[in-house]
């Protein structure tokens, strides 16, 4: 026999006692609201707001070891009555009572108003053991955001089963809520595997200005395009020659940005490290490029990969450049744009350059090809052939 409603005011007290030692009474908020009023009346109020808890302070050997042989009547009967508040420890006693019940801890985490601080106070110790439950136990706990949100507890998790889908989707649905949180936490092996993980692009790019790694070991040909675009962006690979010829082998489209991201390293590995005359027009015209990097570059690779829109552009534009590489200029343009070439460089042409100059000229230059004897030369007037009487 088992009581489903009794009022225990007028019982003798010992026939309450045996009702409650023989495990009499049915399992149901009433019976054990005024049980635990029977034997002790402060407890009681806290029996609807968070029983579990209100059992382990009533501390009452036989209704404890009653509730836990009975869970999923306890979980049905009574957590899944209303929204409940016990306190965490006993949250995670009960989680870890059902954890081979998925159904079981959905209905204790659904109506447990509970957050835990620390993940592994949660069922952690039996993370090597029963790895499979733990896990899907945690997974749950991300989804129903049941842990304090934060980069310690998503390392610790991380640390048990790797970067998983549930872990991934928690961070994806946070990422904007993690911006700005310690990492303190994290270590390269971390971070490392955070990038090379299947995390949304969007969500890495968002999070990677907060994440920091001493050493940059993340093979480049492992990682997709988009993912390396999002690593430039942060300035998040160091510039070293090892890199650019690593980038140049697997994103060859991003080489350019990852140079002008990083254009005072590129400048100090410039001649370690090979560009192709593509890369050397677009670095020497781009308005991103500092004119530092654009001399470097036109100074480095001119010479062998001139193209005739970097000799427009010293045309129009004075750079400290070498003889050979005004040379290389001179030689993919036209007579007019020869022309101009000359009168912008006349300070770093010797008299053997400026008489071959003449004669590439021709017309009214060809007078001064002759540079054994004096002799009379005339010119109309203008700024340029003023500087050049000048120079002559």
């Amino acid at each position: 026999m088992k009581f489903d409603n009794a009022i225990l005011e007028k019982v003798p007290g010992e026939v309450v006692s045996a009702l409650i030692d023989e495990n009499r009474y049915d399992i149901n908020l009433t019976m054990l609201k005024r049980i635990v009023k029977f034997l002790n009346p402060k407890l009681a109020a806290g029996v609807e707001s968070r029983p579990y808890s209100s059992l382990n302070e009533l501390a009452c050997d036989s209704i404890l070891q009653n509730i836990r042989s009975h869970i999923p009547e306890f979980v049905n009967g009574i957590i899944a009555q209303g929204s409940m508040n016990d306190f965490e420890d006993d949250v995670a006693d009960l989680l870890e009572r059902t954890i081979d019940n998925a159904m079981l801890y959905d209905i204790v985490l659904s109506h447990e108003t509970v957050c835990f601080e620390d993940i592994l106070s949660c069922c952690g110790d039996l993370a090597s053991d029963r790895k499979d439950a733990v896990q899907m136990l945690w997974s749950t706990l991300l989804k129903k955001e049941k842990i304090y949100l934060s980069w310690k507890n998503i390392y610790k998790y991380r640390e048990q089963f790797e970067f998983d889908k549930g872990l991934l989707e928690y961070i994806e649905n946070h990422s904007g809520m993690l911006k700005g949180q310690s990492t303190e936490s994290l270590d390269d092996d971390f971070i490392g595997d955070f990038i090379a993980s299947e995390v949304d692009d969007r969500v890495l790019g968002e999070l990677l200005p907060d994440l920091r790694m001493q050493n940059f070991d993340v093979p480049i040909s492992t990682l997709s395009e988009s993912r390396v675009l999002q690593l430039i962006l942060c300035n998040f690979i160091p510039f070293t020659a090892q890199r650019y010829e690593e980038m140049q082998e697997c994103c060859p489209n991003l080489c350019e940005l990852f140079v002008l991201r990083n254009q005072r390293a590129f400048r100090e590995h410039i001649n370690d490290i090979s560009l192709t005359p593509q890369l050397m027009e677009s670095l020497a015209l781009s308005e991103e490029s500092e004119n530092e990097t654009k001399i470097e570059v036109i100074n480095t690779y001119g010479a062998e990969s001139m193209t005739q829109r970097v000799a427009e552009r010293l045309c129009a534009t004075r750079f400290d450049i070498s003889p050979k590489v005004f040379d290389a200029a001179w030689n993919v343009l036209d007579n007019r744009k020869q022309e101009e070439l000359m009168f912008m460089y006349l300070a770093i042409l010797d008299d053997k350059s400026l008489s071959s100059c003449f004669s590439d000229l021709g017309g009214d230059y060809a007078d001064f090809i002759d540079r054994s004897s004096r002799h009379k030369v005339e010119l109309k007037y203008s700024d340029n052939n003023w500087r050049l009487a000048q120079r002559l």
